[in-house]
C-alpha cells in the first residue's frame, strides 16, 4: 500500500508540477511526512509512556560517570590509568562513557514529532488541522484501549496523557509567534477570497489534473 502511494504521488501531474515551484507546498508536505513518522515511531514504543525528557537524563548521567579502565588482554597488566596522559579531545572522548543513540530514540521522536508538527503549522495556513487530525485519532486511541483494559495489547500503543498534553503545549509555543498572522489571514479570507466561486467546470479541471 506505501509502495502503491508513493508510486501515485511520483507520477502525479498535479504534484509534479507544483514541485517544480519555490512555494510552501513542497515544505509542508516534508514538515508533515516527518511529524507522522515520528507520531508512528512513538506509537509502536512503549517507552513512549515513559516522562518525555527522562531518555535524555540518563543519557547525561551515564555520559558524565566516567566509566572503568579497559586493560588489552594482549599487553601486560597495569594499573596505570593511560587516558590521564591524554590531552585534548581524545582525552575527553575517553573519559566519557558514550552510550548508543538507541538509548534515546524516544525523546529525539518526542522532539521531531514537536519540531516538525509546529513547522507544518508554520507553512501553511490550512495545516491547522494537521493537529487537529493527531488529536483526534491520538486521543481516540487512548479512549479505546481505555475501554479496552482485557486482553492482549495490538501493534499501536498510545502514549500516556501527560507527555501528550505537554507536547501540544511546546507545538503551540512554537507555533505561537504566528498566531497573531494567522488570524488576520483567516479574517481577511472570510472578507475576500482571492479565488473566484467554483462550479463544476472547476470541480472536472480539477479530477484531470491528478
Amino acid at each position: 500500500m506505501g509502495l502503491a502511494a508513493a508510486v501515485l504521488l511520483a507520477l502525479s501531474p498535479f504534484h509534479i508540477y507544483f514541485a517544480q515551484e519555490t512555494r510552501m507546498y513542497t515544505c509542508l508536505t516534508l514538515n508533515a511526512a516527518v511529524a507522522m513518522y515520528a507520531l508512528v515511531r512513538l506509537l509502536t514504543d512503549s517507552r513512549s509512556a515513559r516522562p518525555i525528557g527522562s531518555q535524555f537524563r540518563d543519557y547525561v548521567h551515564a555520559w558524565r560517570t566516567l566509566g572503568p579502565v579497559e586493560t588489552d588482554s594482549k599487553r601486560d597488566f597495569s594499573y596505570k590509568d593511560e587516558t590521564r596522559s591524554q590531552s585534548g579531545w581524545r582525552a575527553w572522548i575517553s573519559r566519557h562513557r558514550w552510550s548508543p543513540i538507541q538509548t534515546i530514540e524516544t525523546d529525539l521522536a518526542w522532539v521531531a514529532f514537536i519540531v516538525f508538527s509546529a513547522a507544518t503549522l508554520l507553512s501553511h495556513s490550512a495545516a491547522v488541522l494537521f493537529p487537529v487530525a493527531t488529536n483526534v485519532f491520538v486521543l481516540g486511541l487512548m479512549l479505546f484501549q481505555r475501554l479496552k483494559r482485557a486482553g492482549s495489547q495490538g501493534a499501536w500503543q498510545a502514549p500516556s496523557l501527560w507527555n501528550w498534553v505537554k507536547a501540544q503545549i511546546g507545538i503551540f509555543l512554537l507555533w505561537s509567534p504566528w498566531l497573531f498572522v494567522f488570524i488576520k489571514q483567516v479574517s481577511g479570507v472570510y472578507q475576500e477570497f482571492w479565488l473566484p466561486k467554483p462550479g463544476w467546470d472547476t470541480v472536472r479541471q480539477a479530477l484531470a489534473s491528478f
